[in-house]
């Protein structure tokens, strides 16, 4: 009884200290451990609150509200993916992605297309509300549209930490903003019983996500910056389509070998089982 107490115990030791290598260490396998461990347990916080957030909106909204409420995040969520390609991939694949100049540039970059798209929604929003026969729709496309520019304003420190492998901060920002704009969406619609109470709930979400980035990766724009210098740099980000397109397959192919749910999965299984080995030596 004793012995077998004493492998238990050697065991879990074991098990222990292969956990605390792969959190703490600097190899890729522990960034990989470390990056799941923290967009996992931010996902699952987002969701479980938006859950939640759900279950109580159902009982303060009327069943209208979510109808035109998802009418506005389709034509959001269009624009929002346009948005989503470009500047991050460049800033993550280019060597300098992490220099000042081109932190700014792309900043620069991310906010004159978010504007363009709001404009663009803007115009477009009264059209939106005669095809679907509700003149609220204007004013509900063009307020949920600001969360295009402040997304746009987004610190492109961000994507650095990213690149970095820093994916604390990058799950803090995503999941924190989420949790936030639930936050403020339940408070809003226990005063606005209607859909402006979902819709200013996610502006708020997107205001959340710019604050965090920049408190989590503040940068400052230098002021003796002029724009040729800028359109340099937004030059220099993005003339190497060859490049860009084999980083994107590089990066397609890493996704699916090494950075999902399944591999994080035998990752840890693999340092259980190697924790297991060398526990009964």
């Amino acid at each position: 009884m004793a012995d077998t107490a004493t492998a238990g115990t050697s065991r879990r030791g074991g098990i222990r200290a292969f956990v605390e290598g792969a959190l703490s260490g600097q190899g890729l396998r522990a960034k990989v451990f470390r990056g799941g461990a923290w967009l996992g347990s931010g996902s699952f916080a987002e969701q479980a609150t938006r859950f939640g957030r759900n279950i109580l909106l159902t009982r303060l909204l009327a069943p209208e509200a979510f109808g035109t409420m998802a009418v506005v995040m389709s034509a959001t969520s269009v624009l929002s993916s346009i948005m989503d390609v470009g500047v991050r991939e460049a800033l993550i694949q280019n060597p300098k992605g992490h220099e000042d100049g081109h932190v700014g540039a792309a900043w620069w970059f991310a906010l004159a297309r978010s504007s363009s798209l709001y404009a663009l929604l803007f115009l477009a929003a009264p059209f939106a509300a005669h095809f679907y026969g509700n003149h609220e729709l204007s004013a509900l496309l063009r307020v949920a549209g600001i969360g295009l520019i402040l997304d746009g304003m987004l610190s492109t420190r961000a994507y650095v930490a990213i690149k970095e492998m820093r994916f604390r901060k990058w799950a803090t920002i995503n999941h924190g903003s989420g949790i936030a704009g639930v936050i403020v969406t339940v408070i809003l619609a226990f005063f606005i019983r209607d859909v402006w109470a979902l819709v200013l709930g996610s502006v708020a979400e997107s205001a959340a996500r710019g604050v965090y980035s920049f408190l989590l990766c503040p940068f400052l724009l230098p002021l003796e910056a002029r724009g040729g210098g800028y359109a340099a740099r937004i030059r220099d980000l993005f003339n190497s389509p060859g490049k860009y397109r084999a980083m994107r397959l590089a990066s397609r192919e890493q996704l699916e070998v090494r950075l999902n749910w399944e591999a994080w999965a035998r990752c840890v299984s693999d340092v259980l089982a190697l924790a297991a080995i060398g526990s009964e030596k």
